[in-house]
């Protein structure tokens, strides 16, 4: 049966028994599939009235308003529905994405974590989520200039994702705010060996050799970074590109 053809069947049991909430369910499922969002909320919203202790509901809603990238609703449904059953992995799945979206990180990881522990088949696909949600948060600290705090996160997005080059280059950055340049080195290395066109990790790789005096590494890196991009010179502004203002004293 098609979802149009659900809509209609499910339109005409309600015409017959407006009370039973599953009928609504089916339906809003049906317009969801179907994109039709804003039917579908209404629907969940006419079921959650007449039975308001069914978890998935909510979490239909929530996902509806997700859809519709209105995510602090979207977790207000999902914390509903983890209130009615504590163990309902997928909630906290999605609300995790819902935190992840509004660069809330930390309750982000905090969510996945949990979906993980109760339905661990949810790893393959939060895995690369929760890399991705800590390197963001080490971002974060970066910014702050609290580059320790900032080498924990990264740490372990490398942990839960040993390719991500990011997390590699971004270390590497945080390792230069504490002037431990060997190591800043190790991670650019990793780095360039994930992703051996980045620009920007050789220079600041070149950075690190220059500030340990090693003149000569510097100047191949500096001249690699050129070489892939002309227009970049050894002191140009650019995105993650190290300022000597970011080190600690």
């Amino acid at each position: 049966m098609s979802d149009e053809d659900r809509i209609k069947d499910y339109t005409q049991k309600i015409a017959l028994d407006p009370k039973n909430a599953s009928y609504y369910i089916e339906r809003g499922i049906a317009y969801k599939k179907l994109g039709n969002y804003n039917q579908a909320i209404a629907d969940f919203t006419s079921a959650i009235a007449l039975d308001p202790k069914d978890a998935s509901t909510y979490n239909n809603r929530g996902y509806v308003y997700d859809e519709l990238k209105n995510y602090n609703q979207a977790i207000e449904n999902y914390t509903q529905a983890i209130a009615l059953n504590p163990n309902y992995a997928v909630a906290y799945k999605n609300r995790g994405d819902a935190y992840f979206e509004l660069r809330k990180y930390d309750q982000a990881i905090e969510d996945y974590t949990k979906a993980i522990e109760l339905d661990p088949k949810y790893a393959v696909e939060l895995y690369p989520k929760l890399a991705l949600a800590y390197s963001n948060r080490g971002d974060a600290y970066f910014g702050h200039r609290e580059y320790s705090k900032a080498i924990v996160c990264y740490t372990r997005a490398i942990e839960l994702n040993l390719e991500d080059t990011v997390a590699y280059s971004h270390r590497g950055s945080a390792y230069i705010g504490v002037r431990n340049y060997n190591q800043a080195i190790e991670d650019y290395t990793k780095a360039i060996e994930l992703d051996p066109k980045n620009t920007v990790t050789y220079s600041n790789r070149g950075f690190a050799y220059h500030s340990l005096e090693n003149y000569t590494q510097a100047i191949e890196d500096y001249e690699k970074a050129i070489e892939l991009d002309p227009t970049l010179d050894r002191r140009g502004e650019g995105e993650w590109r190290i300022d000597p203002e970011w080190i600690d004293p």
